[in-house]
């Protein structure tokens, strides 16, 4: 078994520089932890030490109106599967128990079915 790699937490770039020192001080009052923060060509890159100083971040940037650009983050994205051969004769629904069951949280199960 491989080692569960750590979650990359992606960067939040302000896009305002002239807001810096407004955030930074929101930040060091709400407790919010960064690893790193630099200039770069759209703004300030600001590294959040987790993913939850970093719904933090984007919290108070999205109340106070601020302009800003990031990624999402890996817990939000949306993990698609295909899952082959499986017989005919196991129902969707059985998949989707069993995939549940596992600790997989599926939005859908269909079958492909191939046109001729």
């Amino acid at each position: 078994a491989h080692p569960k790699k750590a979650a990359r937490i992606p960067p939040v770039i302000l896009r305002n520089t002239n807001k810096w020192t407004e955030v930074t001080a929101h930040l060091v009052g709400a407790g919010v932890k960064i690893t790193k923060a630099k200039t770069c060509q759209d703004g300030i890159r600001i590294q959040p030490a987790s993913s939850d100083e970093f719904r933090a971040l984007t919290k108070h940037l999205d109340d106070q109106k601020l302009p800003y650009h990031t990624f999402s983050t890996e817990e939000e994205k949306t993990l698609r599967v295909v899952l082959k051969p499986i017989p005919v004769g196991i129902d969707a629904e059985e998949v989707k128990e069993d995939l549940v069951h596992q600790g997989f949280h599926p939005i859908k199960v269909s079958r492909m079915v191939r046109s001729s």
